[in-house]
C-alpha cells in the first residue's frame, strides 16, 4: 500500500524580513515579481512533477501546508487555480490536514503599506489593522482547517526588538476573532500559536508573563522556539559587532524549562523539543517529517522526499520561475545518505520527538540493531544523564533535551 504524501507550499513573500530570519523570503513589494505570476509558477511545478514523476499523480495528500514568508498576505482567490490544479492531480483525504501560516495585521487591515502603523505619540491609541472575517472565512471554506497564528511575544518591547511588524493590540483582535471561530466549529478547526524565547533584552519574567498570556487563550497547539542566530543575518551582523543583547546561556536554560514546566502543568504534551500540544492536537504534517514519511516541496527553498530520491529547489525567485518557464523543474537532487551518515539522520530525527525511539520498530524499518550499532555512544551519554534508554525505547532526558545538538552529533 503507498503512504500519503504531506505538502509544503512555500509562499516567500513577507512585508519586511525579520532580522534573525534565515528563511528564505522576499520583500513583497520589492521582489520584482507579481505574485500571480509567482502562483501560476506553482501550478506549472505541479503539473511538470506529475508529467516527470511515474506514480506522483493520484497519490493521497494527508497535509497541506502553506508556509513562508507570510501565506496570509495574498487573499484567498489568489490560491484558488493551486487548488483546483492540486485537487485535479491528487486526492485530498477526507481528514486532511490544512495548514495556514498567519501573522497578525496581514489580513486586510492596513498591511497594503508594508509599515506598522504606530501611535504618533505615547498617549495616541494604536491603530490596529483589522483582520477581515471575510477573508478569514474563506480561508476555511478552501479546506484550511488549522491556523497557525505567529504571535512571538506578547510584550511590543520584545516584537520591536525582534524587528516584528505586528503589534499586541494586533495580534489581540486576531486571535479573538479566531478562538470565536473554533468554539463554532466544534473541533473542526484547529489553531496554533508561536512563541519566541530567549529575545534581545528579554527576561525571565517577560516570557513567564508570555507563557501566561498565551495559555490564557487555550490554544490547541503551542510551538515554543529558542532565538538562534543564523550565519548571514541582520541579528548575527550585530551580534558580531558586541550590539545584541541576549539573555545568557543559564537564562535561556531556564526560559526552555520554565515553559516546559509551565505548559505540561496546564495539560499540554511535549511532544517534539519546540512542541506542545493537547491530547490529539499534535500538527500531523510535522510528524510526517520526523517519522521519515514522504513529502513533496513545491516553491522556492522547498524540499521534497519521494520514492527514496530526495531533491530541493533553489532558493532564489526568479531563477525558479525561469527555469519552470523553460519547461524544467528546479530540482538539485540530493544523495541519500548512506551508512552511518543515514543511521544518523534516523537517530536524530527520533530523538527530537520526546517518546524517542521504539528500537524493535527501527530495527524493522531500517536493518539495524541501535544498542549495537552505538552501544559505546548510548552508554556514555546515558552515564552523562542525556539519554535514557527504558521499556524498548531511545529518549532524550530533561537534561538531554537542553542540548539535543550536541547528542545528535554523536551519531554521525
Amino acid at each position: 500500500m503507498i503512504s500519503p504524501l504531506s505538502v509544503y507550499i512555500h509562499i516567500p513573500f513577507c512585508l519586511s524580513k525579520c532580522p534573525y530570519c534565515d528563511f528564505f523570503s522576499v520583500q513583497r513589494d520589492a521582489s520584482g515579481v507579481n505574485p500571480s505570476e509567482y502562483f501560476r509558477w506553482l501550478e506549472l511545478e505541479v503539473e511538470l512533477l506529475c508529467r516527470r514523476i511515474k506514480g506522483l499523480e493520484g497519490r493521497t495528500i494527508a497535509s497541506l501546508y502553506f508556509g513562508g514568508g507570510t501565506p496570509s498576505l495574498f487573499a484567498p482567490a489568489m490560491y484558488g487555480g493551486l487548488i483546483a490544479r492540486l485537487t485535479a492531480a491528487f486526492v485530498f483525504a477526507p481528514n486532511l490536514e490544512g495548514t495556514l501560516e498567519i501573522n497578525p495585521g496581514t489580513l486586510g487591515g492596513n498591511e497594503s503599506n508594508g509599515k506598522h502603523s504606530c501611535p504618533s505619540s505615547s498617549t495616541d491609541p494604536p491603530v490596529v489593522a483589522l483582520p477581515d472575517s471575510n477573508r478569514l472565512e474563506s480561508f476555511l471554506k478552501m479546506g484550511i482547517n488549522r491556523l497557525s497564528v505567529g504571535v512571538q511575544s506578547f510584550s511590543d518591547r520584545t516584537l520591536e526588538r525582534l524587528g516584528r511588524a505586528h503589534r499586541t493590540a494586533e495580534t489581540l483582535v486576531l486571535l479573538e476573532w479566531i478562538r470565536a471561530r473554533a468554539a463554532k466549529a466544534a473541533g473542526n478547526l484547529t489553531w496554533c500559536m508561536d512563541l519566541i524565547f530567549g529575545a534581545p533584552g528579554q527576561s525571565l519574567a517577560d516570557w513567564q508573563g508570555d507563557l501566561q498570556r498565551a495559555l490564557a487563550w487555550q490554544p490547541h497547539h503551542l510551538s515554543v522556539y529558542g532565538l538562534t542566530v543564523h550565519k548571514g543575518t541582520p541579528f548575527a551582523h550585530l551580534q558580531r559587532e558586541g550590539r545584541l543583547d541576549l539573555p545568557d546561556e543559564e537564562t535561556q536554560r531556564a526560559m526552555f524549562l520554565e515553559a516546559r514546566h509551565t505548559l505540561t502543568a496546564a495539560g499540554y504534551e511535549h511532544y517534539e523539543i519546540s512542541n506542545y500540544a493537547r491530547p490529539g492536537f499534535r500538527s500531523r504534517h510535522n510528524e510526517c517529517y520526523w517519522t521519515g514519511g514522504e513529502y513533496l516541496g513545491l516553491g522556492p527553498s522547498a524540499h521534497s522526499f519521494v520514492a527514496g530520491v530526495r531533491w530541493a529547489n533553489p532558493p532564489n525567485l526568479l531563477r525558479y520561475g525561469e527555469t519552470l518557464e523553460a519547461g524544467r523543474l528546479p530540482r538539485r537532487f540530493d544523495r541519500a545518505p548512506k551508512g552511518r551518515a543515514r543511521l544518523g539522520e534516523q537517530v536524530m530525527l527520533g530523538l527530537r520527538r520526546l517518546e524517542g525511539i521504539d528500537l524493535e520498530a527501527f530495527r524493522a524499518r531500517i536493518g539495524c540493531d541501535l544498542t549495537q550499532a552505538y552501544g559505546r555512544e548510548i552508554a556514555r551519554l546515558a552515564e552523562a544523564g542525556f539519554l535514557e534508554l527504558a521499556h524498548g525505547r531511545l529518549r532524550l532526558t530533561e537534561e538531554g533535551l537542553l542540548v539535543a545538538d550536541a547528542v545528535m552529533t554523536e551519531f554521525f
